[in-house]
């Protein structure tokens, strides 16, 4: 019987994790207000268009807290690597909540698959010794 990896089975969980938490914030926005130039994810205030850097306000009013903010923590650095691009993309015309949204869909289950994997191989020279 094969092993369990972790590096096969952390991507997909975290990724679905993250679309349990994403699609009813952003429809639940949507919703709200459909007008509005603004998304918020948890506390992570986003721009649909792309001339001001993202904000990041726990005391605004748009703050959902809840699922996204736990989604946004558990993958911080991925978390922290989106928000760096849509604040070097600033001068492009990209809306912040379709980079967001890339970032987060492709950052997260290249980050889950390394941290598996170094949890498989921490596993499999354990196992060794």
């Amino acid at each position: 019987m094969p092993r369990l990896t972790f590096r096969y089975i952390l991507p997909p969980l975290q990724l679905l994790i993250f679309l349990a938490a994403a699609i009813p914030e952003h429809q639940e926005s949507v919703a709200k207000n459909p007008q509005s130039n603004f998304e918020p994810f948890g506390c992570i205030k986003l721009d649909r268009h792309s001339h001001s850097p993202p904000v990041y306000d726990p005391f605004a009013y748009e703050c959902s807290g809840g699922n996204p903010e736990r989604v946004a923590v558990i993958n911080l650095p991925v978390t922290m690597l989106a928000i760096l691009l849509i604040e070097q993309s600033a001068r492009l015309d990209v809306s912040q909540v379709a980079l967001f949204y890339s970032t987060m869909l492709i950052g997260i289950p290249l980050f889950w698959y390394g941290l598996g994997f170094l949890i498989d191989r921490w596993r499999s020279r354990r196992l060794r010794k």
